[in-house]
């Protein structure tokens, strides 16, 4: 995973806790989604739907991608609306380095 991190840098082996904010994660159908060199975000996963709570003009989602906890993305209603975009589908999530903070975990 490419991120951006705090002024005092995890060394190699570290544990850190690394955050996504929701409203920079993109959702492709996996057999729609662009290859990983066509697009600048570096950080590509593929997940299952696992959750869905729609609100007046967004819907959040959240994607099992293996992790201690699931990816969270906030997506328009339209988008949403798509095919494969609805708990139990595989998707592809992708989001930029600099939407990505990681940090040195003291436990």
């Amino acid at each position: 995973m490419r991120a951006l991190v705090d002024a005092d840098p995890p060394a190699p082996g570290d544990r850190v806790q690394v955050g996504v904010r929701a409203d920079t994660v993109t959702l492709h159908d996996r057999e729609c989604a662009p290859a990983g060199t066509a697009t600048s975000a570096r950080n590509r996963f593929e997940g299952r739907v696992v959750d869905r709570d729609p609100g007046a003009s967004v819907v959040r989602l959240a994607v099992d991608v293996g992790a201690s906890d699931p990816l969270r993305a906030v997506v328009t209603r339209d988008s949403a609306g798509r095919p494969g975009v609805e708990p139990g589908r595989t998707v592809v999530v992708s989001f930029n380095p600099t939407a990505t903070r990681a940090v040195r975990r003291s436990d």
